[in-house]
């Protein structure tokens, strides 16, 4: 009796914590172009802050917006005159003034990188896209279809390991 006593309270605590961290940043990518924020959970209501810094010159730009519940938020940055060196971004929901969860990422500008395959042409309509992709070596590469419509991702679409070969 003892022990499942002791066992009720424990995933009645981890439910308690579940419930708690109701709403949360699960995935952020960026470059100096633009921003992908993924929150989960109850967000409507909440704020999501992303700043883009340097380590040079620390917070370069801030975006808001103010969420209508859970999804992918692109955030598009206007950096003129970028130099090479270590930037990153961080996306903060904020719920009633609270910082609620956080996440960040690093990435590198610049640089000298070998073009390993590119994109030929590209057409989409209703009834969805297609690709014709170039590479002179054989690549596997990961495919990300996102359909945008405003400042929010309405459909996202991933295909992993994709062949890539020369002709």
């Amino acid at each position: 009796m003892k022990l499942s006593l002791t066992f009720m309270l424990a995933i009645t605590l981890v439910v308690i914590t579940a419930s708690v961290q109701a709403q949360e940043v699960v995935d952020i990518y960026s470059d100096l172009q633009s921003c992908d924020v993924t929150v989960k959970g109850d967000a409507a209501g909440c704020r999501l802050e992303v700043d883009l810094f340097s380590s040079k010159e620390g917070v370069i730009q801030t975006r808001t917006h103010s969420l209508d519940g859970p999804g992918t938020w692109i955030v598009t940055w206007d950096v003129e005159g970028s130099e090479e060196g270590s930037y990153g971004a961080c996306a903060k929901l904020i719920k009633e003034g609270e910082v609620v969860s956080e996440k960040c990422t690093d990435f590198y500008y610049g640089g000298m990188v070998d073009i390993r395959f590119d994109v030929r042409d590209a057409h989409a309509d209703y009834r969805g896209i297609t690709l014709l992709v170039y590479s002179e070596d054989l690549a596997v590469v990961d495919i990300f279809y996102t359909l945008v419509k405003d400042d929010k991702a309405v459909y996202i679409s991933k295909r992993e390991s994709v062949p890539i070969t020369g002709s």
